[in-house]
């Protein structure tokens, strides 16, 4: 099964600009979820999304070939991220 994380919303979790939070929606079947992650270059935190749970790492490669490392630039961040559709394979803990 497919994931598509449809991302609408990019904020700083701080003044830092090392951690973003990063939100949308994504559908499984009929139904739309909606999802918060935290993401910092080297880690996801999901906040929000019963589907993203476990599949991390797969997360954070995704994320890192269009925004990379810290620290963010918002604006540059927000430019790339929303509107822009995150696909990953959906692994089972049997799968891997």
């Amino acid at each position: 099964m497919f994931v598509n994380l449809r991302i609408s919303k990019v904020r700083l979790k701080n003044k830092g600009a090392f951690t973003l939070i990063i939100s949308g929606d994504y559908a499984s079947g009929h139904l739309s979820y909606k999802f918060e992650i935290e993401y910092s270059g080297t880690s996801v935190r999901v906040n929000k999304g019963n589907l993203l749970e476990n599949q991390e790492e797969i997360i954070i490669k995704e994320l890192k070939k269009l925004v990379g490392y810290g620290p963010f630039d918002l604006n540059n961040v927000k430019t790339i991220l929303v509107g822009e559709v995150v696909s990953y394979k959906w692994k089972s803990s049997i799968d891997r």
